[in-house]
């Protein structure tokens, strides 16, 4: 017993490791976001599940708060999916009408580019993730993967 209340005093001085974390600016769901020099980017998502209000901006984390970033040129947002490379961040599809859409940001210059589009046919559901010079989609709807490689910017089925 003398253990455990020894344990007990000894974590109840020990400061709190958790830190609160504030909430976004406003009520947003189904987007995504990436870890870019340690400061978190969440891009565009909807403040309702049927994603009829998209909102296309990108907001940024610096460990204390919340803070618009820049804005997305277009409302192809809802359960859009990203990929960091290197100072770029690839975002692909998105509902209501971007199944094929492929976007670049571009954090130094922060400047958009689109670039070809892909053959996925789905505006939700999508995976994507990046590996030796290419980004790899995957389809829900039919389990199909797509390889697009950044260096040439072209897809293969």
């Amino acid at each position: 017993m003398k253990f455990l209340t020894a344990i007990f005093i000894l974590m109840g001085s020990l400061p709190l490791l958790a830190q609160d974390i504030p909430n976004l600016p406003i009520p947003l769901g189904a987007g995504s976001a990436e870890v870019y020099q340690n400061e978190i980017y969440y891009f565009g998502g909807s403040n309702n599940w049927s994603g009829s209000t998209v909102y296309p901006r990108i907001y940024k984390f610096d460990g204390q708060s919340w803070a618009y970033h820049d804005s997305i040129p277009d409302n192809n947002l809802w359960d859009v999916e990203t990929v960091l490379v290197g100072d770029d961040v690839y975002l692909i599809s998105g509902w209501p009408g971007g199944p094929g859409l492929l976007r670049k940001y571009n954090f130094t210059t922060r400047e958009w580019s689109y670039l070809p589009e892909s053959p996925n046919t789905s505006t939700w559901g999508v995976t994507a993730e990046y590996l030796d010079g290419h980004i790899y989609l995957f389809q829900p709807t039919n389990g199909n993967v797509y390889d697009y490689n950044i260096a040439d910017s072209t897809w293969t089925t």
